[in-house]
């Protein structure tokens, strides 16, 4: 891979820190009282500050400190920490403390923003660069303070004084045609390769420090990316690597058995190579530097037990085939040897060095295991193999999680860190667990308990919802089956009242036709000249009397039609009135069950956001618990493949960015691209 390099490269150079103003602290030394200068005012207060930590009790730390603050001092050989009385520096540091704790909430408030608006303007002068005529941020721009040196684990020069970097130390990285930034430094070169802006050398290890361009910028991006996919491609190549180390483990070549056989470790064990550190540091080892101490060999596997990198420990069980056990058993058994024979001649002078003897590789280094691994293909190093497995493992866990779109978004991220939990085991990223996890605990218990009451109460207003339901639906039947039933009482009215209109009008017509045919008889007798003993007078006057009664039968019964007639218009529209009265009921009474049956359904949807909330403590609490033991964040940082967490948030609908911490969404934000 061509390396990314820059065309030019300008900033302001970097800030240095400056220790503390002098304050003409005092300390007693054997009873006498020293007035000290900048340097020891500065040790004394770290040290001070120290106190009522784990640190102020432990012996190499005492002893590492006393060691420097001697020699500051100018004490040879050192003073032990009875004879020092560093009363005054602790009224010091104490009165400092009193003072912030005794401002007001403006006045903290005050102090805030003051310090807010110096670090805008520091950050303004010191925080960027400009890179190929793009200005681009860098991911810290001050030199670290001077202090007392914590280290990790049981580190050998823990409680030693770390002196912070002077002008004098730093190195800048500027392009030739840039401005000289301010500042006798001790150099100025042009490395358009590198992607640092500043470096020296930590007075106390030995080592580089560097201010680099930020993780977000885009030429750091270009090679972060590259870093990812190269360990990928090793996928493609995996079973080749293998046979390539397994043939190596037969090799004729005792060097090669071991190469191959730290690289089976590398590969199978996710170790790193291990010869990287320096003398000084934490006794920890890797591949190629475990001893005799660190194996324990069982009916076909290996217990590894040793301390990694940052003196996390590791312990893991090992099951190997036949032929590679033996292999790793004869390099065992010739370290014991080379172990035994030292020991034998121990009271002879010697320069040999024990833990090297002990060495179940004695003769293989990193470069020694890169070459062998670039033999099956370019640009393969040692590096990759954490990256690949970790990216690997990310990808099967999540794929194996189950998880689709449809599942709320706690399930998701739940199922994200479970599969970067089983990143962290099998990468070994261990961490002590919180001492406030007791507490935590607790605290899960306590919430896990309140929800439960809330699902109860949740539980017991959707039974009471119900039955409301119940009772409402009931009301509205028996509602409902007495407008049927007065509606079914009412077409009887009509009906009969249909029958008797019938009948009236039946009546009515008979009674017209008795008129009609008395009329007739009045114009028979009129016309009639058949004599009679009556005189037709006489007849003719008897015919009227019976057209007159006739015709008031008729009128009566037209009377009576007309009446009923209303009767039985008015029966029908109470008979539509009922009927539209049904309707309206039947409506009224779905609206009234349907805002019941709402009702229900929200009371349900409590119980189920009730039950969720239960299912996420669940889930939260026991991630928590099954992760405090575990760093989750090593490895989303630096070791999986980004791309493979954005694809699979894109498959199930959730944001990628909800699994990564702000900063390591910016240093990732190129995977949307």
């Amino acid at each position: 891979m061509r390396p990314t390099t820059m065309d030019s490269l300008k900033h302001n150079g970097i800030l240095v820190l400056q220790p503390p103003e002098e304050e003409e602290l005092e300390i007693e030394v054997r009873g006498e009282a020293v007035v000290l200068d900048r340097k020891q005012q500065e040790m004394a207060v770290a040290w001070v500050k120290k106190q009522g930590t784990q640190y102020a009790d432990d012996p190499v730390f005492i002893e590492n400190f006393m060691a420097d603050f001697s020699d500051a001092l100018g004490f040879n050989p050192p003073l032990s920490l009875d004879e020092i009385d560093f009363s005054e520096v602790l009224h010091y540091v104490e009165e400092g403390r009193a003072a912030k704790e005794a401002m007001t909430k403006e006045e903290k408030k005050e102090a805030r923003e003051a310090r807010k608006a110096e670090r805008e303007r520091l950050k303004e002068k010191y925080g960027y660069a400009e890179v190929d005529g793009q200005r681009m941020e860098l991911a810290s721009y001050m030199t670290e303070p001077s202090g007392v040196f914590m280290g990790r684990g049981e580190h050998p020069l823990r409680g030693r004084w770390k002196q912070g970097a002077t002008h004098e130390d730093i190195t800048l990285n500027l392009s030739p045609d840039a401005p000289r930034p301010a500042g006798n430094w001790k150099e100025i070169v042009w490395k358009p390769e590198c992607l640092w802006i500043a470096k020296w050398k930590d007075s106390l290890t030995g080592k580089n420090k560097y201010i680099w361009l930020h993780d977000s910028t885009p030429i750091k991006q270009e090679r972060e990316a590259e870093k990812f996919d190269s360990a990928l491609r090793l996928e493609k190549h995996i079973e080749d690597v293998r046979e390539h180390i397994m043939r190596g483990l037969h090799s004729r070549d005792a060097k090669v058995r071991e190469i191959a056989a730290a690289c089976y470790l590398i590969d199978h064990l996710n170790l790193r190579v291990g010869d990287e550190k320096d003398k000084d540091e934490a006794d920890t080892v890797g591949a190629t530097t475990l001893r005799v101490e660190h194996l324990t060999f069982k009916n076909g596997s290996i217990v590894f037990d040793f301390l990694g990198k940052d003196s996390v420990p590791w312990h893991k069980e090992l099951e190997m085939p036949d032929d590679v056990y033996k292999v790793f058993r004869e390099l065992y058994e010739n370290a014991k040897e080379r172990v035994a024979s030292f020991k034998a001649r121990k009271s002879k002078k010697t320069k040999a060095d024990p833990k090297k003897l002990a060495q179940i590789f004695p003769k293989v280094r990193s470069h020694d295991v890169n070459q062998f691994l670039s033999e099956v293909y370019p640009d393969l190093t040692a590096k990759m193999f954490r990256t690949y497995h970790a990216s690997v493992t990310m990808r099967e866990e999540l794929k194996e999680s189950g998880v689709s779109k449809k599942d709320p978004d706690f399930i998701k991220k739940a199922a994200a860190k479970r599969a970067n939990l089983e990143v962290a085991r099998i990468m070994n990223h261990t961490k002590q667990a919180p001492k406030s996890w007791s507490r935590r605990d607790k605290r899960f218990e306590e919430r896990l308990k309140k929800v439960d009451k809330r699902i109860a109460k949740a539980e017991k207003a959707l039974e009471d919802k119900k039955k409301r339901l119940r009772k409402r639906r009931k009301t509205e039947r028996k509602r409902i089956k007495k407008k049927k039933e007065l509606i079914e009482k009412q077409k009887g009215v009509v009906e009969r009242r249909k029958e008797k209109l019938a009948e009236y009008r039946e009546k009515r017509d008979s009674a017209k036709e008795t008129w009609d045919n008395a009329r007739a008889e009045k114009r028979a007798i009129r016309e009639s000249r058949r004599k009679s003993k009556r005189t037709k007078k006489e007849r003719l006057e008897e015919a009227q009397a019976k057209i007159d009664r006739t015709r008031e039968w008729w009128d009566k019964w037209k009377e009576r039609v007309r009446d009923y007639t209303e009767t039985y218009r008015r029966s029908q529209e109470i008979l539509e009135k009922k009927k539209q009265s049904l309707i309206d009921a039947r409506e009224k009474a779905d609206e009234r069950i349907e805002r019941r049956k709402e009702i229900v359904e929200r009371a349900k949807e409590r119980v189920k956001k009730a039950e969720l909330a239960k299912k996420k403590i669940e889930v939260d609490w026991a991630l928590a618990r099954d992760s405090r033991t575990w760093n989750l964040g090593t490895s989303l940082k630096s070791y999986v493949h980004p791309k493979i967490v954005y694809n699979w948030c894109q498959k199930v609908d959730y944001d990628w960015r909800k699994i990564y911490t702000k900063l390591l969404q910016r240093k990732f934000d190129w995977v949307e691209g």
